[in-house]
């Protein structure tokens, strides 16, 4: 497992993503789950598990942060 921080705009830590080998969560900078991406189906799902669409679109939920 890897984690790797996600810095906004301003070079601030605004969270981080935590890559697994089945699939890849993100955290916010308080460790609040935003969301995972299934490696297997290549989907992203938001933290309530509602489908955001295909491909990794886990930095899309850094957006504005």
């Amino acid at each position: 497992m890897a984690r790797t921080k996600v810095m906004n705009s301003k070079g601030k830590a605004v969270g981080e993503i935590d890559d697994q080998p089945k699939q890849a969560i993100a955290y916010d900078e308080k460790f609040k789950r935003l969301g995972r991406f299934d490696k297997k189906t290549n989907m992203t799902f938001d933290a309530a598990g509602k489908e955001m669409g295909k491909g990794n679109l886990l930095k899309k939920l850094f957006d504005g942060k």
